[in-house]
């Protein structure tokens, strides 16, 4: 089961990711992904815990356990890489009217510092 808590993790992450895509205006996302973050790392914890409670108890072995824990950080990268896109794409910068002007404002910056280069 604690594998299905990690997927569940992954696809509330886009889930979430998606309502504040849809309801939230640019003043709010900010707030709303960092509270994202923290309940990503509330979650992470708890399914850290849950894996010591069954070392403890022998319900799992430790070739298990280290493959959970192992496999509940990759987790938590994927979803921190997920809002970390999600703010990039999704909340706009200054000077950035859409994630299309973006890309073109990235090509620009990079442009210069191969000039300087």
């Amino acid at each position: 089961y604690l594998y299905n808590e990690l997927r569940w993790m992954i696809v509330s992450t886009i889930r979430e990711i998606e309502r504040i895509r849809q309801q939230s205006t640019a003043d709010n996302n900010n707030t709303d992904y960092d509270a994202l973050l923290k309940t990503n790392q509330k979650h992470s914890a708890k399914i850290i815990k849950a894996i010591e409670n069954n070392i403890r108890k022998h319900l799992i072995s430790a070739q298990i356990s280290t493959s959970l824990i192992t496999d509940t950080g990759y987790a938590q990268s994927a979803c921190l890489n997920l809002v970390a896109a999600a703010k990039k794409l999704f909340i706009q910068n200054e000077g950035m009217e859409d994630p299309q002007n973006g890309v073109n404002q990235d090509q620009i910056e990079m442009a210069e510092i191969l000039q300087e280069s």
